[in-house]
């Protein structure tokens, strides 16, 4: 055997021991890791083996033809176990700008959240436990939350709210841009101010109530409170030659269907023989009292 041949046997030695290392490292962490670096241990551990024999294992690859298939060999083994493992990718190579840029980031959201939790905490001290009683941050620290108390919720709280809201939004706005600009390109914190959420059921519920209200007076004053008709139906009925001969109104019911109410109305009537007869009529009207339809 060669000298040149024993260096290469060596080296492949070197080769075979490392890649069965490696191997086991990567069974620990992915067995689709581990695998592929056995395989790879295998196929150097054939090459390692044909150096025993007295011919060379490739004696008719020139030199270029020898650097592409070490450079397949790492491509395949050596990015492919990296991958599979998924433990080591090339996001997780960072560079030392890029590593000083993320630990500066982390220490400017620190100083932002620690910041953000002082300037809340004066606001709801400023209130004694009155309006504003407690506060939060969001988890990326790009929005203030302000509780309001109970009391605070009832009526027409929200005009309020919001007059304080953005003067707060101001304010931080104000305290950012003129003492820390750099920290203020990466949040620009939001103040929100919300209501007692128990007291804010009770206001809905209020409201609903009180539009109830208000749209059943809407619809009451479209009937006669002396005969019960509907006001603008029987205006029609009166004026139209098909009903207006011997009206007489008896009885009238309606429905409320949302955009408009269903009336039904029995009236007598004479007919061209000047018969009375009684008839049944449909209309539907709006809010406003326009006659959408009349059968």
């Amino acid at each position: 055997m060669t000298t040149q041949r024993k260096t290469k046997r060596k080296v492949l030695e070197a080769g075979v021991l490392l890649f069965f290392i490696i191997a086991i490292i990567g069974f620990t962490s992915s067995w689709k890791a581990g695998l592929l670096w056995l395989l790879a241990d295998l196929f150097l551990f054939s090459i390692w083996s044909s150096y025993w024999k007295k011919s060379d294992i490739a004696p008719h690859i020139n030199r270029t033809s020898k650097v592409f298939l070490l450079l397949v060999f790492v491509g395949l083994f050596g990015w492919g176990g990296t991958f599979f493992s998924g433990t080591l990718t090339y996001a997780n190579f960072k560079t030392p700008k890029k590593l000083l840029a993320e630990n500066r980031k982390k220490t400017d959201t620190m100083f932002i959240k620690n910041f953000e939790n002082e300037w809340a905490i004066k606001k709801v001290q400023g209130f004694n436990d009155e309006y504003i009683v407690d506060y939060k941050l969001s988890k990326k620290l790009d929005t203030i939350y302000f509780q309001l108390d109970k009391e605070a919720t009832k009526g027409q709280w929200a005009v309020k709210a919001f007059q304080k809201q953005a003067a707060f939004q101001k304010q931080i706005d104000s305290i950012m841009r003129s003492d820390y600009e750099r920290e203020f390109s990466i949040i620009k914190p939001k103040v929100v101010i919300l209501p007692d959420a128990e007291q804010e059921e009770i206001n809905i519920a209020d409201y609903r109530h009180y539009k109830a209200i208000s749209r059943q007076s809407i619809i009451n004053r479209q009937f006669s409170t002396r005969t019960g008709a509907n006001i603008y139906l029987e205006n029609y009925l009166k004026n139209n030659d098909t009903y207006s001969n011997c009206y007489e109104h008896i009885t009238t019911n309606y429905s409320d269907k949302g955009s408009y109410i269903a009336v039904q109305t029995k009236i007598k009537t004479c007919n061209s023989f000047g018969t009375k007869i009684t008839l049944i009529v449909i209309a539907k009207i709006d809010l406003n009292g326009n006659i959408l339809s009349v059968e």
